[in-house]
């Protein structure tokens, strides 16, 4: 939960006035990318199936497979453009909360590394 939060602070100072349009896009990044310790998404950790984000649902409608009930008020080439955005924004956040995570879960490691090998020697 404390990620969440960072993030949510995060989008808010450098996006002041469009952060709770952003913030979709960063959550479906933080279910959707594979958990480095468990190796599973937490989407599918949940749900037991893989997620079906928004490219998918517009690829079922343009083949014909799915019919949208709504029009969303924008044509395609718009929301793929403002979708496009949108992801590359929530890239640069769950990529940088990815990799301050990946360097806390080393530390952490070797730190009980450190003091087990230390033990071993004093005995």
């Amino acid at each position: 939960m404390g990620n969440v939060k960072t993030i949510i602070g995060k989008l808010a100072v450098e996006h002041r006035r469009d952060w709770h349009n952003v913030l979709p896009m960063v959550m479906w990044c933080l279910r959707e990318v594979e958990n480095e310790t468990t190796g599973v998404a937490p989407w599918t950790l949940v749900m037991s199936h893989l997620p079906r984000g928004s490219l998918a649902i517009l690829k079922e409608s343009w083949c014909g497979d799915e019919h949208l009930p709504v029009s969303f008020g924008k044509n395609a080439s718009d929301y793929l453009t403002e979708l496009h955005r949108k992801l590359e924004i929530a890239k640069t956040y769950a990529e940088s909360h990815a990799e301050r995570e990946q360097r806390r879960y080393v530390s952490h490691y070797n730190l009980r590394s450190i003091c087990e090998v230390g033990t071993n020697i004093l005995i």
